[in-house]
């Protein structure tokens, strides 16, 4: 009330100075409902004059806004989100043109929005990931499914890089898909060391199974896991 009362009174005060911009306004307010609860409203008013031009009431319609300022708060938390994400999310149209692209994007691959949009996501293409692995993709998503799996991109400065892909159809609410949406998290350095374990173990296996010695490994209790040949020999 004290907001609308002291709106009233500056608008009162500019017209008397013969600013007729005043007479009308829209403003946002909060009000307790009889139960006790908040409601956000929207009142427009106008001031209103006599025959001479004199004050005589003021007009207000109230709207009530609760439900949209909460969709309002909500985008904005959900934008918000999207913005600091640290996983790659890109937008397309059903036509693959890119749409959106959040910060994470550029900071993995190092274009810009305005750089890819309206491209086609293959600009991304390094020509290593076997092209099954994209003919499955689109058949899934055609198909109103989701799609998961690993992709070798380029980056803008020539290094390429493997991502771990969510890609998914956004659907209208007749159900009818609009656009496709792609969560992506660069896995370059866990695939490179899980390689690495992976080569490292291999090395092992081959001197410990060719050795010239006897190996052999133990559970933590003491039991004999896993013996090499030469061992048995002896």
């Amino acid at each position: 009330r004290e907001r609308l009362t002291s709106a009233v009174t500056r608008r009162l005060a500019a017209l008397a100075a013969g600013d007729e911009s005043a007479r009308h306004e829209v403003i946002e307010v909060s009000f307790l409902r009889k139960d006790g609860t908040s409601m956000r409203a929207e009142v427009s008013s106008t001031i209103m004059s006599d025959g001479q031009g004199r004050l005589t009431r003021l007009l207000g319609i109230t709207r009530d806004i609760t439900a949209r300022v909460q969709t309002e708060a909500n985008l904005r938390k959900m934008s918000r989100a999207i913005e600091q994400a640290p996983l790659s999310i890109v937008t397309t149209d059903l036509a693959r043109h890119i749409e959106y692209v959040n910060p994470a994007f550029t900071r993995l691959s190092g274009y810009t929005f305005e750089e890819v949009r309206g491209q086609n996501p293959r600009v991304l293409k390094a020509g290593i990931t076997p092209p099954e692995v994209y003919r499955e993709m689109w058949q899934a998503l055609k198909a109103g499914q989701v799609w998961r799996g690993e992709l070798h991109n380029r980056k803008k400065s020539g290094d390429v890089f493997v991502e771990l892909a969510v890609i998914a159809p956004i659907f209208d609410s007749a159900g009818r898909a609009t656009h496709y949406v792609a969560l992506k998290e660069d896995i370059t350095e866990a695939n490179r060391v899980h390689h690495a374990l992976r080569h490292s173990e291999e090395r092992f296996r081959a001197i410990f199974d060719h050795a010239t010695t006897g190996m052999f490994e133990t559970t933590p209790d003491g039991r004999v896991a896993r013996a090499n040949r030469y061992l048995a020999d002896m």
